[in-house]
């Protein structure tokens, strides 16, 4: 269960980032986000993007689009209201990727939670 979730996605020397939801996420929910980042060839290593979440506990995790799965912690013990800046996450997940400062639009299009819309 999560209690908050963010996504990064980056391409093309722009990101699209933003949170999911306001309130508790099921384990198992898909979101279909919608990114206005210019068109990337299948290969390519300008695209990437991460999904970001905290726990009920309040640890802070990200999944990365490969698998990478990595707990963050901000001093050893993180406050239920504190907030990750998405971009130490990216630097974090993808120390040889550049966060880019030019933004692009995203929207989320659907979320779907045990087979239903």
């Amino acid at each position: 269960m999560a209690t908050e979730a963010i996504y990064i996605i980056v391409g093309k020397g722009r990101r699209c980032e933003s949170y999911v939801g306001d309130g508790f996420i099921p384990a198992g929910t898909k979101v279909t986000i919608r990114a206005e980042i210019p068109f990337v060839e299948a290969g390519d290593d300008g695209l990437d993007c991460l999904v970001g979440y905290k726990t009920l506990d309040g640890s802070f995790w990200y999944v990365t689009r490969a698998g990478k799965r990595r707990r963050l912690r901000r001093g050893g013990r993180l406050r239920r209201d504190w907030k990750m800046p998405q971009e130490k996450v990216w630097q974090h997940a993808f120390p040889e990727l550049p966060y880019p400062s030019r933004r692009a639009s995203s929207e989320i299009v659907g979320q779907e939670r045990d087979g239903t819309l």
